[in-house]
């Protein structure tokens, strides 16, 4: 590569096209994440009802009281640290929409701006877009 291609700026379709990259693979994380988040729900109602089953066993309250209480918390974390994470992904996201939209120099990209329920919270999101 000689001098002068490496220097070659970027057109504003190939910054667009960059740009465009992040957003789609921001979109696909925060389904992955939405994914997890359901299949983590899964798992904590599969180790409650097994705390559960654990009353009728010879080892008593105890270690049910202990599964319990622990997938409870592991639960909590982990569903913290999901919604933190699309959130992050939700506001760049945001940005992005903002930024090509400003590039192409018209209203290309807005669901996460408009209607993404990072941005108007996670469970109001149905009851604010409900058609009259």
């Amino acid at each position: 590569m000689n001098e002068s291609e490496s220097e070659r700026k970027l057109s504003k379709f190939e910054y667009i096209q960059i740009l465009l990259h992040e957003y789609d693979t921001l979109r696909n994380e925060i389904i992955g994440r939405t994914r997890d988040g359901f299949n983590l729900i899964a798992i904590t109602a599969a180790l409650l009802f097994g705390a559960l089953s654990l009353f009728y066993g010879p080892a008593g309250a105890w270690p049910a009281i202990a599964v319990a209480v622990l997938s409870v918390g592991v639960f909590f974390f982990a569903a913290h640290e999901t919604f933190f994470r699309i959130s992050l992904a939700a506001t760049r996201i945001r940005e992005l929409e903002t930024r090509v939209n400003s590039l192409a120099g018209e209203r290309l990209l807005s669901w996460e701006a408009e209607s993404g329920a990072a941005g108007h919270g996670w469970f109001i999101q149905g009851w604010r877009h409900q058609k009259p």
